[in-house]
């Protein structure tokens, strides 16, 4: 008996349909670092976000979601809080996220980690966190997103962002080519933690966003190893 090649492209394609209804994929950071005059931390193992009243130290994390076609209908975002040039404890109230925009005068979407990150219009030294929220996307349940923020301890912890809010935010940039850049800053003086970077030796600890939804690219999954076995099961039929 054979296995006809109708009944494989089915198969092939009735998994198809189905993974394009809850495809998901985490992507890692394609691109990070912090602002500080004079200093290049594209390749830091850990990236330090510091509150010094009008210094900087504020983080930024870019994902290249330019393979995924949209719409995204769920998102997380993960970085890990390490030590910085500060080891202060992180809370809710202190961990600030954002979304870059293509405002008049912001940092380019396709910054550049391997030089001195000399930040747009959307920092500033006069907003108390840095951030001028005018001209951000708002990434922070305490200034009024609508977002779910996880901190579940002070130190070494995983910290994840997820909510309506994000998936607009992401969606947006998908509307522009897909790059799609975070920044995080914390409120409070005088106080500072790190994140672990994309370079950091511990993989568990490289930032992480994970999206879902029909549009998205699933990583490799049983579909296409079920098609080359169904492929060799039709030429073993044959025989």
């Amino acid at each position: 008996m054979r296995l006809s090649s109708g009944l494989l492209c089915a198969a092939i394609a009735a998994l198809s349909v189905g993974g394009a209804r809850a495809a998901t994929m985490t992507a890692i950071a394609s691109a990070d670092t912090f602002t500080r005059s004079g200093v290049n931390a594209g390749a830091a193992e850990n990236l330090s976000v510091n509150g010094f009243g009008g210094g900087d130290f504020v983080a930024y994390f870019r994902f290249d979601l330019s393979g995924v076609t949209g719409p995204i209908t769920d998102a997380t975002l993960k970085l890990h809080e390490t030590a910085g040039v500060r080891n202060d404890g992180i809370t809710n109230g202190r961990h600030q996220v954002y979304g870059l925009t293509n405002a008049a005068g912001n940092t380019p979407q396709n910054w550049d980690e391997s030089v001195d990150l000399v930040a747009g219009a959307e920092y500033t030294n006069t907003g108390g966190n840095n951030i001028d929220l005018a001209q951000v996307f708002n990434l922070d349940a305490d200034a009024g997103a609508n977002v779910t923020e996880t901190v579940p301890g002070t130190d070494n912890v995983d910290v994840t962002t997820a909510g309506p809010d994000l998936v607009t935010f992401l969606n947006n940039r998908l509307a522009d080519g897909g790059l799609t850049t975070f920044i995080v800053s914390i409120d409070a003086d005088n106080r500072g933690y790190g994140f672990a970077s994309r370079e950091n030796a511990n993989a568990d600890f490289r930032p992480m966003l994970t999206i879902s939804g029909p549009g998205v690219v699933p990583e490799p999954t049983s579909l296409a190893l079920l098609a080359a076995a169904l492929g060799g099961l039709a030429m073993v039929r044959r025989k």
